[in-house]
């Protein structure tokens, strides 16, 4: 398996663009923000939100063993 930034470019799952576009776009636009990459991805769903009733899972990590998790229906 590739590490560091080449890790990123490797998309074993050819759905996957679909599910995780708006994360994958951040990263590729604006590096590795951190626990603020929450918000940034948030702001992309919701610029382009995904069909009513979608479920959804939200994941952050944060520094040292920081993790929250969030599982979402989407309203339109």
């Amino acid at each position: 398996m590739p590490s560091g930034r080449s890790a990123w470019d490797h998309n074993p799952d050819p759905h996957a663009d679909k599910l995780t576009r708006h994360a994958w776009a951040t990263l590729r636009e604006q590096g590795n923000l951190g626990g603020v990459a929450v918000m940034a991805v948030l702001s992309r769903t919701h610029d382009d939100p995904p069909a009513d009733g979608a479920r959804g899972l939200l994941l952050g990590f944060g520094p040292g063993f920081v993790a929250a998790a969030a599982t979402a229906t989407w309203l339109a």
